[in-house]
C-alpha cells in the first residue's frame, strides 16, 4: 500500500474516533470531595472529576451536588491538556432513587408495618378468645347459682368447663404478653428505620441537582478536572476553653470551631479550611451617591422633651448603625442577587445614619459606636486545620480544635464592693501566639476545675486582654458609706463624704487584689470635685492613669496577706468634696447624664 494511502486512512482514523468523542453524548463522571473551606454562612467545596480518556468535545456531567448548591457559584478549573469552556447548573426531577440504601429501607419498613398490622390482628382474636372464656365464665356462675336451689346442678359438666377456663388462661396471657412484645420490638426497629430515611432524604432529595461541564480534551488518557460551587447551611463560630495552670502563671488556650453542617452533603476525609471572609460572588464596586442637605429652622422644645428626643434618638441611632454595619458586610453578595437595588440599599441606609450624625448630640452618637466598631471587628482570617477532616451533614453542631496553645499570663483577683461582695479572680493573657482570636464565648477553668463561661473580645497577635476565671470564694470585700457632711457658705455648698472598703482573705496564701470604687466625675465648671484623705495610695498602672483616673475611677493595687480577716481584714478608706452654688442640688442633675454614662459603659465595652 502507498505510503500516502496509509497516511490518509491514519488521518481518517483519528478524525473518525474524534468525531466520535464529540458526538458522544453526556458522560456522567466520578467526583470525590476533597477541600472545604467554611465560611461564616457558606462553605465552599473543591471536588476532582474524573474525566474519561477519550478526546475531543466531551460534556461532563456531576449529578450528586447537594439540594443547598448554590447553582450560580460553579466554576471549574481543568489540568494540563483540558480545558473547560463552561460550567451549567441544572435542577431536574429525579426519575429514580437516589440511594439503593433508601430503597431497601422503604422495603424493611413496608415490611415491618405488614407485620404490625398482622401483630394488631391476632392481639384482636386473642382479646375476642378471652372475652367470651370470660363471658363463660360468668354464664356458668349465673346458670350455677338458678340452678342451686332446683338441685339440678350438673356438677360434671361445670367441673369440666372449669378446668377448660382455668387451663386456658394462663396459655392466653402468656400469648398475649408475647404479643405485645413482638410488638414493642417491631416499633422499635420501624423507629429506627424511619430515623434512618429521614436522615438519607434529606440527601436523596426529590430533585436531582447536576453540574455539566463543557470542556475540549486534546490528550488521551484520563484527567481530572477541579470543580467547585458553594453550599448554604454552613458555617462555623470561634469557642474556647482557657484553663489557667495552678502556678498562674499560664494558661492553656484550646481555640475550637463550634461548625455548622447541613448542607446536604457529607465531607469525608478532606482538607479543612475555616474562614472568617466573606465569598464574594460579585466582582463590581458600589457607587457613592452624594448627600444633598439643607438648612432649617430649629423649633425650641422643654427639657423635659429633650430628654424624651435624646433617649429616643439613642435608640434611633443604635438601631441604625446595627444596620449599617449588617449592610456592610453583606453587599457583596446582596450585589450579586441585585447590583442596582444593594447599592442603593446601602446608599440610603448610610444617608440615614449621616443625618442623624449632623443633627444629634455627640453623647448620642457615642451611644452607638459599639455597633459601628462590629464592622472594625470582622478580621479576615483563615485556619487551615491539619490533616484529614470527616464532617457529616447533620442538624447539630459539630466542633473542631482549631489550636491548642500555651499564653503568658498576668493573674490577680478584682474586687469591685460597689457593684458585688464577691472577689473575682482576672487573668491578663499576652497573646504571643502567631494567631488573632475571633470574639467568642469561652469556658473558663482553674486547673480541672470549671469555674464558668465568658466571652472573649478580639485579640489580636501581641495583644493583651484580661479574662475572667470565676468567683474566688475565699476572698469577700464590702463598701460602707462612713460619713457625710452638707454645708452651705456665702454662695455655695459643700459636701463632703467618707468611705471605708474592706477586703477579706481566707485562704492560706497571700493574693494580689485590685480594689475598685468611683466618685462622681464633671465636665461641668459649676460642679468642683476634689479627693481628700486617703490610706493607701492610688495605683500608678500607666493604662489606669491615662484612661480611668481621670474619670473618677479609683484603684488600689492591694497585696492582701494570708488569713486577712475579721479583726485582720484590709481596710481603705477615703473621702471626697463636692463643691458647688448653694442653690443647686447634685442629686437632680444624675438623671441627665445617664446618656453620657451609658456612651462611656460602650466605649468602654468597644475597647
Amino acid at each position: 500500500m502507498p505510503k500516502h494511502h496509509a497516511y490518509c486512512i491514519g488521518v481518517f482514523v483519528v478524525v473518525f474516533c474524534c468525531g466520535i468523542a464529540a458526538a458522544a453524548g453526556p458522560v456522567e463522571a466520578e467526583s470525590a470531595i476533597e477541600a472545604v473551606t467554611v465560611y461564616r454562612g457558606q462553605a465552599l467545596i473543591r471536588r476532582a472529576v474524573q474525566i474519561p480518556p477519550d478526546l475531543g468535545e466531551l460534556q461532563i456531567i456531576v449529578d450528586d451536588l447537594p439540594a443547598k448548591v448554590v447553582g450560580a457559584s460553579l466554576t471549574a478549573g481543568g489540568t494540563e491538556g483540558v480545558v473547560v469552556r463552561l460550567v451549567r447548573y441544572r435542577s431536574r426531577a429525579a426519575s429514580k432513587p437516589l440511594n439503593k440504601e433508601l430503597a431497601e429501607i422503604e422495603s424493611q419498613i413496608k415490611q415491618i408495618k405488614r407485620e404490625l398490622h398482622a401483630n394488631a390482628k391476632m392481639h384482636e382474636v386473642k382479646q375476642r378468645n378471652a372475652q367470651y372464656m370470660h363471658n363463660l365464665a360468668m354464664f356458668i356462675t349465673s346458670k350455677e347459682r338458678a340452678t342451686s336451689s332446683q338441685a339440678e346442678l350438673d356438677a360434671d359438666g361445670i367441673a369440666k368447663l372449669t378446668d377448660l377456663i382455668l387451663s386456658n388462661d394462663p396459655k392466653t396471657f402468656a400469648e398475649m404478653t408475647e404479643l405485645e412484645h413482638q410488638k414493642a420490638d417491631l416499633e422499635e426497629e420501624l423507629h429506627v428505620l424511619e430515623r434512618r430515611r429521614s436522615e438519607l432524604s434529606g440527601k436523596s432529595a426529590k430533585a436531582v441537582h447536576e453540574a455539566i461541564i463543557f470542556l475540549t480534551k486534546a490528550r488521551l488518557g484520563p484527567a481530572e478536572v477541579r470543580l467547585n460551587y458553594l453550599v448554604n447551611d454552613a458555617g462555623w463560630s470561634p469557642a474556647y476553653n482557657v484553663r489557667l495552670g495552678a502556678d498562674g502563671k499560664a494558661a492553656r488556650m484550646e481555640y475550637l470551631a463550634d461548625v455548622r453542617q447541613r448542607s446536604g452533603e457529607d465531607w469525608t476525609g478532606v482538607s479543612l479550611t475555616l474562614s472568617t471572609a466573606t465569598p464574594h460572588t460579585s466582582a463590581d464596586s458600589p457607587l457613592l451617591v452624594p448627600l444633598w442637605v439643607g438648612a432649617r429652622s430649629a423649633v425650641p422644645v422643654s427639657g423635659k422633651v429633650k430628654r424624651l428626643m435624646v433617649a429616643g434618638s439613642k435608640a434611633e441611632y443604635q438601631r441604625r448603625a446595627g444596620r449599617l454595619r449588617v449592610q456592610q458586610a453583606s453587599l457583596p453578595q446582596q450585589m450579586a442577587k441585585g447590583r442596582r437595588a444593594a447599592m442603593w440599599s446601602s446608599n440610603r441606609i448610610a444617608a440615614e445614619v449621616q443625618e442623624m450624625e449632623l443633627n444629634v448630640d455627640r453623647d448620642v452618637l457615642r451611644s452607638g459606636i459599639r455597633e459601628l466598631r462590629r464592622a472594625e471587628e470582622a478580621l479576615t482570617v483563615s485556619y487551615v486545620l491539619e490533616g484529614k477532616m470527616s464532617l457529616a451533614s447533620r442538624p447539630d453542631r459539630q466542633l473542631l480544635q482549631i489550636a491548642s496553645l500555651q499564653i503568658p499570663v498576668e493573674t490577680y483577683h478584682q474586687a469591685i464592693p460597689l457593684l458585688t461582695t464577691y472577689v473575682y479572680r482576672m487573668g491578663r493573657l499576652s497573646n504571643t501566639s502567631p494567631l488573632s482570636f475571633l470574639p467568642g464565648p469561652y469556658s473558663a477553668y482553674v486547673g480541672d476545675e470549671f469555674v464558668g463561661k465568658g466571652r472573649l473580645p478580639l485579640i489580636a497577635r501581641g495583644q493583651n486582654v484580661a479574662l475572667g476565671f470565676g468567683v474566688d470564694t475565699q476572698l469577700r470585700c464590702r463598701r460602707e458609706l462612713v460619713d457625710k457632711s452638707d454645708k452651705t457658705g456665702w454662695g455655695s455648698r459643700v459636701q463632703n463624704f467618707s468611705y471605708k472598703l474592706q477586703l477579706e482573705n481566707y485562704k492560706d496564701t497571700p493574693v494580689s487584689v485590685r480594689l475598685l470604687d468611683r466618685i462622681p466625675a464633671t465636665k461641668s465648671e459649676d460642679l468642683q470635685i476634689k479627693v481628700g484623705k486617703m490610706s493607701d495610695e492610688l495605683s500608678t498602672d500607666a493604662l489606669y492613669v491615662r484612661e480611668m483616673k481621670g474619670r473618677g475611677i479609683l484603684r488600689w493595687d492591694i497585696d492582701l496577706p494570708a488569713g486577712a480577716s475579721g479583726p485582720d481584714a484590709k481596710q481603705v478608706t477615703y473621702s471626697f468634696e463636692l463643691k458647688f452654688a448653694k442653690d443647686k442640688d447634685v442629686s437632680t442633675q444624675t438623671v441627665n447624664l445617664l446618656g453620657q454614662m451609658e456612651a462611656e459603659y460602650e466605649r468602654m465595652l468597644s475597647q
